[in-house]
């Protein structure tokens, strides 16, 4: 359970590492964190960042990667998973506000472009990224409900959670954080 104790202890941790390349932020995870248990959370916290960037920031290598942006080349279901709207992009791919038909919930559907899965690392970073946030049980985290592969596309379909997202909440500085989470002023 994250604890504010523990989210004092990984903050300053999560937004160094962050800030590092990717390529460097394992060693400062060796480095910094305090054992297995830390790394693990500050990895995941990172997969979910680097995953999901705010519209409009999407890495470079990843626009010349793809001939057209996913929303144009899927239509409007994937399985069983109606397409809303995309609600945001990065470096996996595109995330889209979806109904799951079966279901009848809103879920956030991440799919990652036929472009994107010739790349092994790409894919595998998917599926990492899903087994991590499926294996984790907290409220903060969103919850997996499915990994899958329809036709080119694999996809991941996961809690839909509406507010702010974690760039804009660690963008934010502490009086503004306190204020959001009931804390006054």
């Amino acid at each position: 359970m994250m604890t504010p104790d523990r989210w004092r202890a990984i903050k300053p941790v999560l937004e160094a590492a962050i800030a590092l390349p990717p390529e460097a932020r394992e060693e400062f995870l060796e480095r910094e964190c305090s054992g297995e248990a830390m790394r693990c959370e500050v990895r995941s916290m990172i997969a979910s960042y680097d995953a999901s960037p705010a519209l409009g920031e999407t890495p470079a290598a990843a626009v010349l990667a793809c001939e057209e942006p996913t929303a144009r080349k899927i239509a409007n279901r994937i399985e069983q998973y109606e397409i809303v709207k995309p609600i945001g992009s990065g470096g996996m791919g595109e995330v889209y506000l979806a109904i799951d038909n079966r279901l009848g919930r809103k879920v956030a559907l991440k799919v990652l472009p036929a472009e994107l899965t010739r790349d092994p690392e790409r894919v595998r970073r998917l599926m990492q990224e899903a087994r991590t946030a499926s294996a984790l049980n907290h409220p903060n985290i969103v919850t997996v409900h499915e990994l899958g592969l329809s036709g080119e596309f694999h996809f991941i379909a996961e809690e839909y959670v509406e507010g702010v997202t974690l760039r804009d909440r660690l963008r934010a500085g502490p009086d503004e954080r306190r204020v959001s989470q009931g804390c006054g002023a």
